[in-house]
This record gives structure tokens, C-alpha cells and sequence, in this order.
């Protein structure tokens, strides 16, 4: 059986994964092995154990994990209904979460209000009090779900010993829903879309559906939607986006980087005289509207959305556009000067800060390290650039880091030792032969 779950926020967690309803299975039952394996998304094992013992906590990224059961019985039925079994994934919290202890059951269901909050007390021989205890008042981690299961403590005169301490859990309830229903004053304003932005749109999202399936076909919609609206953000985006993912045509003589490195530039040109780069700094050089502005003012609203649109779609090409440059500066010095024009107009709209996606940051990564070595001849800086970058990501980006810190390791005299210990830790971190359990 397999189970994958995901963990998330910039902070490491702390996991456990255990196998509780198999506690009582362990010795004389023909439930065999129970052995269990956590491996990241690269096939890495990170941790293993028993479903009766429990095993040491391993400290995970964000990203995708995998936790491999195996169960072994002499019934095959029996086997096929054990396919389901329910396994606990423990994650510590890298904060604590108070929770409000209150006299009054009243109080617990609204723990904002500190005024029924119970103090200090003390309770003669055979006296009680009533403790109820409210749900977290701030916001939960980014990691826990609906249907997770907090786990706390609630303790009584803790400065003594044997102090009365009383295990508390909280099931996360569902998120609230979102009402769907518009107010009526804005839905009177909205203008209703034209058949033509209708059709356009259309054919937009159609076109990202074939991008990958017909290449003729896409490159006959595309064109035929370049010479209606040659300046629409939306349409540059998706032929952006085909040019990073689509593969190299079998027609093209070049070699597959100069060739996207070609199309990137020619959406790159088109982007340049779709967007007024001049209008669009000074819009952004500005205090942005507050919200309630923008739901006054429809025009407003509008023209923000379009700004953001064009920023996007720049922040995207420029990075791409220097990513590409950077590869083909590494591979042949004459494309230097190409390269550090690129990274220099790319600082000018894209900084560490304004990147979110994680993809987009690993090439933010490469370039400035490339771009530290290739046209500054600052080797050391590139490689600080490429370990403290080894923190922030795992699998397939993390990958990418290492690559490039072996090769930059290469180019050094007396760095042979570190070119080895890298090649030796991509083939743990990255099997090529991935085992079962």
C-alpha cells in the first residue's frame, strides 16, 4: 500500500509516520512484515520502520513524500481488505498554539473574548471546577488540512511535581465556504463580455489544451490570433509558455536551446511593443489603489488588472529570456555580452522577493550564479549563491543546484574531492534503480 502527503511552509517539519491499527497484530498474528518506507519525490529513502515500534523522526521540506506498507498474509481476501489500512503521519509544530482555558462552555465557543479566560485558583479537598478549553485563536499552519488531528496538553500547577497533566486534541473542522453569491450593485456595474473577447478566450484556452498534441494546428490558431490582437498579454503568455514546454521541431536545424533561446526572444519582441515599460514602472512606482478603490472604481479596477497582467508576463520573459542566454554564454564564450544584457534588464523588473513559483526560482538561481562566473569571474560567489540555494529546495530543483555546484566545481584546480562527494550524494539522493520494500 501506498500513501503520499505533502508538507508545506518555508519551515522544516519534523514527521513520524505510524501504522496504529496494526498494534495488536505484531507477534502472533499471520499479519507479516509491516515494515514501512518513507522516500521523497527522487525515490531517496529518508526513513523506515515497524508498524508496532516507533521510529525516529526525520525533518522534511516542502515537497512530496511517499510511504511505502507492506503487509504479508497466508489469505489473499484477507490481504485485499488490508489494502485500506489507515496509516498516522505525526508532524510536529514549529509553534506552539494557545489555547484559551475557560470556566464557562459559553466562553470556550468564542475564544477571542479573554474576559471569562480562568485565572489562578486553588481547590480545597474534594472541590471541582469546570475547564473548558477553546480551539486555537490564531490562524492554523499552512500543512494542516480538514480531518487532521491537533495534539496538546493541557497541565495544572506545572512548577510542581507530579503535576495533573491531561492530554487535549482538536479535529480541524472544514473550511468555511466562500459564498458564491455576488453583490447586486457590483454585478449591475460589471459590463458583460463581448462575443469577440468570448470567442478569443476560447480559443486561448484551446490552445493551451493542444499545445503539446498538434503542433501544426497550434501554430495555425496562434497565428491567426497574432494578427487580431498582436498586443494581448494573455496571448503572449501561452506562446511564452509554448516555447518554454513545446519540444524543439524536427524541421529545426539549430541545436534545442539556440532554438527556444530564438522563439523566447521573438515573444520577447512582441512583448516589448505590447507593453509601455515607461507607464508601467511609473504605475507600480506609486502607492497601489486600496481594494475598496478598486470595487468603486470599475476603470480602475481594470487598468490594475491589466498592469499586473503586463508585469507578469515581463517578470516571465525577462527571466526566461536570461535563463536561455545564460546556457548559451556557458557554452560558448561569444554569447557573454548577450548574457549580461539580458540579467541586466532583468534586475530591473525581477528580484529573489517577487518570485513564487518554485521552478521560476531555481532559474533565478542559475542565472545569477552563471552570471557571477561567466561575466564577473567571480567563482567563490557563485558557488555561496548555489549552497545557500541548497537549503531552499528538494527533488527535481534540487537536482538542478547540484548539477550546476558539480560542474562549477570542475572548472576549479584542487576541487576534484568536492566533484566526487557531489556525484557520490546525487546518487543517493537520485537512484537510478529504485527498490521496493
Amino acid at each position: 500500500t501506498t500513501y503520499e502527503f505533502k508538507v508545506e511552509g518555508d519551515k522544516d517539519i519534523t514527521v513520524r509516520p505510524c501504522v496504529t491499527s496494526l498494534f495488536y497484530q505484531i507477534y502472533d498474528s499471520p499479519v507479516d512484515s509491516q515494515l514501512w518506507v518513507m522516500e521523497d519525490s527522487s525515490g531517496q529513502v529518508l526513513s523506515y520502520g515497524s508498524c508496532m515500534h516507533h521510529a525516529d523522526s526525520v525533518k522534511l521540506k516542502k515537497g512530496t513524500y511517499t510511504v511505502k506498507l507492506l503487509l504479508r498474509h497466508p489469505s489473499r481476501s484477507t490481504l485485499e481488505k488490508l489494502k485500506h489500512t489507515p496509516i498516522e503521519i505525526n508532524m510536529d509544530l514549529n509553534e506552539k498554539l494557545a489555547c484559551q482555558v475557560n470556566s464557562r462552555l459559553a466562553a470556550a465557543s468564542t475564544p477571542d473574548l479573554k474576559a471569562d479566560a480562568l485565572g489562578k485558583k486553588v481547590l480545597t479537598k474534594g472541590a471541582h471546577q469546570d475547564v473548558y478549553v477553546s480551539r486555537p485563536a490564531t490562524d492554523l499552519p499552512a500543512f494542516v488540512s480538514p480531518g487532521d488531528v491537533l495534539v496538546g496538553a493541557i497541565s495544572l500547577d506545572k512548577d510542581k511535581e507530579g503535576v495533573t497533566s491531561m492530554k487535549i486534541i482538536y479535529p480541524v473542522p472544514p473550511k468555511p465556504s466562500k459564498d458564491e453569491k455576488k453583490d447586486d450593485k457590483k454585478a449591475d456595474t460589471e459590463e458583460e463580455k463581448t462575443l469577440e473577447d468570448v470567442v478569443f478566450e476560447a480559443k486561448l484556452a484551446h490552445l493551451a489544451k493542444i499545445r503539446s498534441k498538434n503542433s501544426s494546428l497550434y501554430a495555425d490558431i496562434s497565428n491567426e490570433m497574432k494578427e487580431e490582437r498582436p498586443t494581448n498579454i494573455k496571448l503572449l503568455t501561452e506562446l511564452l509558455s509554448s516555447t518554454l514546454e513545446s519540444p524543439k521541431p524536427e524541421t529545426e536545424k539549430d541545436d534545442e536551446t539556440s532554438w527556444r533561446a530564438r522563439a523566447v526572444g521573438a515573444v520577447y519582441a512582441d512583448g516589448k511593443k505590447a507593453i509601455d515599460t515607461a507607464s508601467l514602472a511609473q504605475y507600480f512606482g506609486t502607492n497601489a489603489p486600496d481594494k475598496d478603490e478598486l470595487d468603486e472604481d470599475k476603470d480602475a479596477k481594470d487598468r490594475d488588472k491589466e498592469m499586473k497582467e503586463q508585469r507578469d508576463f515581463l517578470r516571465k520573459v525577462l527571466l526566461s529570456h536570461a535563463f536561455l542566454a545564460g546556457i548559451l554564454a556557458d557554452e560558448d564564450s561569444s554569447f557573454s555580452d548577450q548574457f549580461a544584457e539580458a540579467v541586466k534588464e532583468l534586475k530591473t523588473w525581477v528580484k529573489a522577493d517577487v518570485v513564487k513559483d518554485d521552478k521560476d526560482k531555481v532559474k533565478l538561481t542559475l542565472v545569477n550564479a552563471r552570471h557571477a562566473r561567466i561575466c564577473k569571474g567571480k567563482v567563490a560567489s557563485a558557488i555561496a549563491a548555489l549552497i545557500k540555494a541548497k537549503k531552499e529546495f528538494n527533488g527535481k530543483e534540487l537536482k538542478q543546484i547540484n548539477e550546476e555546484l558539480i560542474k562549477v566545481y570542475g572548472l576549479g584546480e584542487g576541487m576534484e574531492h568536492l566533484v566526487l562527494n557531489g556525484k557520490d550524494t546525487m546518487y543517493a539522493q537520485y537512484p537510478s534503480f529504485k527498490r521496493s520494500i
